[in-house]
């Protein structure tokens, strides 16, 4: 090998690993990334869970004695 030919080996390695560098930085990122939006998703159905958007009742006697217009 020519001192020519490692210098363009070496200049096409450096340029390899600043491409894996800035690979791994955006695989970092979108790491995060998913990482918050998993624990937003996890908060909401928690959040879901223990706040439900109906009323269930347990009989009829609940609805009609709680809603009754001849109270």
């Amino acid at each position: 090998m020519s001192c020519l030919h490692c210098k363009v080996i070496q200049k096409r390695l450096d340029q390899q690993e600043h491409a894996i560098s800035q690979l791994l930085t955006i695989l970092a990122t979108t790491n995060r990334k998913l990482v918050d939006l998993e624990n937003t998703h996890i908060k909401n159905e928690i959040l879901h869970q223990h706040s439900p958007r109906f009323f269930v009742a347990s009989s009829s006697s609940d609805v009609s004695s709680k809603y009754s217009p001849y109270k």
